[in-house]
């Protein structure tokens, strides 16, 4: 199996008392005897085994030799890290090494020297390991042969290094039916969410987070130019806060509607496997024919113009009506601005509105004498506010194109003029 070159780090060390069990082995010859050990996946090592071998001398070769696993056995490609091992060793110093297999062979990538035990005591050496590529990997410690004594090592341990993965979290910015972006949205709505990033070992990847589409049930595919902020958090910089500005599915003003999902996913790297989040379904709908829909709903009859630019005196309007007139004119350009359906709604009623209190009153001044009893009472233009209150009746928004608010009072008239009944 291959393993990638690494700068090895320095082997710490520390020291632990020998553990109760333990015993010192008799004088007696044993040639090429290793020490199996079992690995258990436990904070604490199994310390109360018995010396792996022992030759000579028992002051001088009594040893023993375990490990503590990793306590998950996965580890991110691309980090490097440590594992920890336990020696005694009694009477001299000794090598211990951390052991890679490649192939049929034990090949040493990093060691330290541990001194004689004193006092019974364990030396644990933590000895770093290389960065790996996916894959998983065979792993063992040994206590080299010094003098008479040989070499010990425990069983081997397996470790898997595969990539990491973000975890995503939506927090989208709801579109629901009703309030959906248009199709020729000029303005990019944003798509907002959250990210994890995985950490395995010693370190989190780092992949780059797209966004991309899916049109009615076909293949993800990724928008181009579509840059995702990524922002870690300061309180949690496990988790980061993500944004993208996502284009308009279509600049054609008379395009259909279309159902389109969204989602974030990352990019792969060589140490980062692809993910995506789940899905956020939005509903586009075409401005145009809304506005016409919506205009003809209540008032029938109704002459739709759209045009690219008002007068100077309704520049900023986004529709009107001339007093007297079947027409209703709308500026397209408004439509720029990310007028959800539901406001596109509340526009067409708001102008249909003011139809209908002409059709009602017919004269103008006789419109103003009843708007002013009814919905002058807490608003300076009172035309317009029974405008709006004749809309939000229907589709109600959060704010009103004039400001204020309608009373339950207005909100009961503006049904009676959606019916072309008078006021009072």
């Amino acid at each position: 199996m291959p393993f990638s070159s690494y700068l090895p780090r320095a082997a710490s060390m520390r020291v632990m008392p020998r553990p109760v069990g333990s015993r010192r082995v008799a004088s007696r010859p044993v040639i090429g005897v290793g020490l199996a050990i079992a690995v258990s996946l436990t904070v604490a090592p199994a310390m109360d085994v018995s010396p792996a071998a022992a030759v000579g001398d028992a002051d001088m070769c009594a040893s023993q030799m375990s490990h503590q696993p990793p306590l998950d056995v996965e580890r991110l490609v691309g980090t490097s890290g440590t594992f920890s091992s336990f020696a005694y060793s009694e009477g001299l110093a000794r090598t211990v090494s951390l052991q890679q297999a490649v192939g049929d062979t034990w090949t040493t990538v990093s060691s330290a020297t541990v001194p004689p035990s004193i006092d019974a005591a364990w030396t644990v050496t933590d000895l770093p390991y290389p960065a790996q590529v996916q894959g998983a990997y065979l792993f063992r410690f040994e206590l080299a042969a010094a003098g008479d004594c040989v070499a010990v090592a425990t069983e081997a341990f397996t470790v898997t290094f595969r990539k990491a993965r973000y975890t995503f979290t939506q927090a989208y910015q709801s579109y629901t039916d009703n309030a959906s972006p248009t199709l020729s949205t000029g303005s990019p709505f944003p798509l907002v969410g959250f990210a994890r990033a995985e950490v395995l070992g010693n370190a989190a990847q780092v992949s780059t987070i797209v966004v991309q589409r899916s049109t009615g049930g076909g293949p993800w595919k990724t928008l181009d130019g579509t840059e995702v902020t990524v922002e870690p958090r300061a309180n949690d910089p496990g988790i980061s806060d993500l944004r993208a500005e996502i284009p308009p599915l279509s600049t054609n003003q008379y395009a259909k509607g279309a159902r389109v999902a969204y989602r974030f996913a990352s990019t792969e790297t060589a140490t980062v496997e692809p993910t995506a989040s789940d899905p956020a379904s939005i509903r586009y709908f075409n401005a145009r024919a809304e506005l016409k829909k919506a205009s003809r709903r209540f008032c029938p009859g109704s002459r739709i113009v759209f045009r690219n630019a008002f007068s100077k005196t309704e520049s900023d309007a986004a529709g009107y009506v001339i007093w007297g007139e079947k027409t209703i004119y709308y500026r397209l350009p408004v439509f720029n601005d990310l007028m959800t359906l539901q406001e596109v709604r509340h526009l067409a009623y708001h102008e249909c509105g003011h139809r209908l209190q002409y059709t009602t009153y017919k004269s103008r001044n006789a419109a103003n004498k009843a708007a002013k009893k009814i919905f002058g009472t807490n608003h300076s233009n009172p035309l317009e506010h029974w405008a709006d209150c004749v809309a939000q009746s229907r589709e109600p928004v959060a704010n009103l194109g004039y400001g204020g608010t309608c009373t339950a009072k207005q909100l009961k008239y503006a049904v009676k003029t959606l019916k072309r009944k008078k006021l009072y």
